[in-house]
């Protein structure tokens, strides 16, 4: 049912609609993906070639781009924020502006918790609209996508 990396379903839990799959579609199939469920899109991110995506009305448009090894993606408009990277980039931010290029890396930051200690391995990152929810064993943290450097 989920081979194609990402569904819909109806309140009823009836299956809704399926991300085309890899033959229908120029920009390659979802192996590991990371969403973010607003009021009216879905957007996602996905292993391997980690583009933005944006669903509306079951209509999918895609954005190029080189941040590779996201774990949770949270948008403003056309800002958004990815979260995690491999090794070293683990408790990477990266946020960006979707242009018709791509996304345009505007900043690169590093998460650490209140206090400065570092997120830790376990941590849950979940995406909902602007914020990102850093979920540890004993507390819950948000983050809101920053405002741009004026």
């Amino acid at each position: 049912m989920g081979a194609c990396g990402l569904v819909r379903f109806t309140p009823d839990l009836q299956l809704d609609w399926r991300f085309p799959s890899h033959v229908q579609q120029p920009w390659g199939a979802i192996s590991d993906c990371y969403a973010n469920v607003g009021d009216t899109d879905v957007w996602a991110c996905y292993y391997t070639d980690w583009p933005v995506v944006r669903i509306r009305g079951g209509a999918v448009i895609r954005w190029p781009n080189t941040v590779s090894g996201a774990k949770a993606i949270a948008l403003d408009q056309y800002r958004v924020a990815l979260y995690g990277g491999y090794g070293p980039d683990c408790d990477r931010l990266v946020i960006g502006q979707l242009s018709a290029k791509g996304l345009q890396v505007t900043g690169e930051y590093r998460v650490a918790l209140p206090d400065g200690t570092p997120v830790p391995d376990r941590t849950k990152v979940i995406g909902r609209g602007a914020c990102l929810h850093f979920l540890t064993a004993d507390s819950r943290y948000q983050l809101t996508i920053p405002e741009p450097a004026k």
